[in-house]
């Protein structure tokens, strides 16, 4: 009997405006036919051997609010496995939020790598190439310089035509893998030197404990 796949759920997180096509970004994703392997009626690809659930999460302002009212606490960063930084390139206003968003998200980065010497993965897309009329508003050079300064690499996409979205994920999802595995062999080899430690403090202890009672039983042949 074969043993089935164990599913590897991954969860990512797409941050932007309303209105900047990240829905459509997320299931022209699910859509298509796409890695390896997509099964049908399902989240479930296989890439590298492994089976995923690809879950997305879409982060935006409520009505009425923006990014500026979002603090680091906020984000649901532990539940996240990766960011997309998301805007439209034909509003620049939805550029500008995606930037005050990042600014709560780089407080949790900036912890990510002090911990654990690590970034958790994120690029930053921008949406809506697809029109050859359409009249862009953020320059390419403008996101790139953002994209360098954020440790997020960048990349323009259609989320209406598909053009890059699979290439986009696909190598996010990659990065995703490379960053659990890492993190791992950080934890195993945290808890190794943390048990290591344990177990010198008990030798001390008991080499302790034995001089004292050799102490205590020449003390009592003096007396």
């Amino acid at each position: 009997m074969v043993k089935p796949k164990s599913v590897t759920h991954i969860k990512i997180a797409i941050c932007g405006n309303p209105n900047t096509g990240k829905k459509t970004f997320g299931t022209t994703f699910h859509q298509r036919e796409i890695m390896d392997k997509k099964e049908e009626n399902s989240n479930r690809y296989t890439i590298s051997n492994e089976c995923l659930d690809i879950e997305f999460l879409y982060i935006q302002p409520s009505a009425g609010s923006s990014f500026e009212d979002v603090q680091p606490e906020d984000i649901p960063w532990y539940d996240i496995d990766a960011f997309i930084l998301f805007y439209a390139v034909d509003e620049m206003n939805s550029f500008t939020q995606m930037q005050v968003f990042h600014r709560s998200f780089d407080v949790l980065q900036k912890e990510e790598k002090n911990t654990y010497g690590l970034l958790k993965p994120c690029i930053c897309i921008g949406n809506k190439c697809d029109t050859a009329e359409i009249v862009r508003e953020v320059p390419l050079a403008t996101a790139m310089k953002f994209s360098d300064t954020a440790n997020a690499p960048y990349f323009e996409t259609s989320a209406k035509t598909g053009k890059n979205v699979s290439a986009v994920i696909e190598d996010l999802i990659k990065q995703i893998l490379r960053y659990r595995k890492q993190k791992e062999l950080l934890n195993t080899s945290k808890n190794k030197s943390n048990s290591n430690l344990q177990s010198d403090k008990k030798k001390t202890s008991f080499f302790r404990s034995r001089r004292d009672v050799e102490d205590d039983d020449l003390f009592n042949s003096n007396a």
